[in-house]
């Protein structure tokens, strides 16, 4: 195997790379581990190279220390132990550079790959899986917590959040934009041709199929009254009655894409003609619309606080006060922002058309994380029960990430 090195100036580190680009280990200088811990072998090797090539051929290799003849070879349990020490130096695997593997997962290698020994679906970031084929458009939580993913691969998969074991796959004939928990066994689908689809999730069968929209639907919306909210590309907004009776409707002058209840009880929707509205739910009536972004609005989410959230074509995120509907911030992550949402601490989280899940903070306004492991647009996110963010890409791909990890 013929080896170069690689200099990586922001972090005044070495990394070994392979011929072909892929990188192995990460050198770092004066370094030691506290008491050995996690010592799987020591010996004598002429030099470092020999030195890794038995880590290679330890599956429970995760990194070694060399001094001068010495070879030490450890497991992932090193992680945490590591100590400035100025007479050797450690080599870690660059694909566990902090030890993500912490929800009951080992860093292994394998073939020469560093790689996370994953559940099905893994909880970090190092890990992630194509669970479609096409785009993942809408993530729910059950009340009984499992997740549902939503493609447009004409499917529905249900996860259990606990063992990340496959329930059920469901099809349908056509690609679903949004899937919503009606009742505690009923779940709906909203498809791109804009029918609903009812599942019972007991049997699994379809109990009713209706096509209240010409168009695909974006989101629903159930009410405390049992009512049901639509909206669509249609540009419509609609309110069903329990039995799927046309109640109430309204609409903007072009798609609109998302919506959700305020803290006040009104609806508030986004659109691509640019505006903002805020609905009374009585009559269906506009309260009030904003017209501040450039191009189309595309994701709304609430803050703890009650104000709400407006991703846009335009590259900017703006906070809103929800009772006075003023603006109060303005973000400007130079990317499209696809989807929104809120991690357990406040924190604000969004999925940008770059594959990358960015994160505020709201007390200083900072943003504090901005990873990139999806390839694709993040057009879905949601939080699992236990606090985990999920987030589905254009290309199909699922990552479940650490809390750990997102939230220090």
């Amino acid at each position: 195997m013929v080896v170069f090195m690689l200099f990586l100036g922001l972090v005044h580190n070495l990394f070994f790379v392979t011929t072909d680009g892929q990188k192995l280990y990460k050198f770092e200088k004066d370094k030691s581990i506290l008491n050995d811990t996690g010592l799987l072998e020591i010996f004598t090797a002429k030099s470092k190279w020999t030195c890794l090539k038995e880590c290679n051929k330890n599956i429970n290799c995760v990194l070694v220390v060399y001094f001068n003849t010495t070879c030490k070879i450890f497991d992932s349990t090193s992680w945490s132990n590591k100590v400035t020490y100025a007479k050797s130096s450690i080599f870690i695997n660059s694909a566990c550079l902090s030890n993500l593997c912490v929800n009951g997962d080992n860093c292994k290698n394998e073939s020469l790959n560093f790689i996370c020994e994953c559940p099905q679906i893994y909880k970090g970031i190092t890990c992630y899986k194509k669970f479609h084929n096409e785009s993942i458009r809408s993530l729910i939580i059950l009340s009984n917590g499992y997740l549902v993913t939503g493609s447009t691969d004409k499917t529905m998969s249900i996860w259990n959040t606990t063992s990340y074991t496959l329930v059920k796959r469901l099809s349908y004939n056509q690609s679903i934009f949004t899937v919503f928990e009606l009742s505690n066994d009923i779940l709906a689908s909203g498809t791109y041709s804009g029918s609903i689809v009812l599942w019972n999730m007991t049997s699994w069968n379809i109990t009713k199929i209706f096509k209240p929209h010409s168009l695909a639907i974006r989101k629903m919306i159930k009410l405390p009254n049992g009512n049901l909210i639509t909206a669509s590309s249609d540009f419509k907004i609609k309110i069903w009655d329990s039995n799927f009776s046309l109640i109430l409707q309204n609409n903007h002058s072009h798609y609109v894409i998302d919506i959700l209840i305020l803290p006040s009880g009104n609806l508030i929707s986004c659109s691509c003609d640019n505006s903002i509205i805020i609905w009374n739910l009585n009559n269906l009536s506009v309260i009030h619309q904003i017209f501040n972004h450039t191009v189309c609005i595309i994701s709304l989410t609430l803050l703890n606080n009650g104000d709400f959230v407006t991703g846009s074509h335009d590259y900017t995120i703006k906070i809103w006060d929800s009772n006075e509907y003023f603006l109060k911030k303005v973000f400007n992550p130079y990317r499209i922002i696809y989807s929104l949402g809120t991690l357990p601490n406040g924190y604000l989280v969004a999925g940008d058309g770059f594959g990358q899940v960015r994160i505020w903070s709201l007390i200083n306004w900072k943003e504090i994380k901005n990873i990139r492991m999806h390839t694709a647009r993040v057009f879905s996110l949601v939080n699992t029960p236990d606090g985990e963010l999920v987030s589905g890409d254009e290309n199909g791909v699922l990552i479940i990430w650490n809390k750990n990890f997102l939230l220090n």
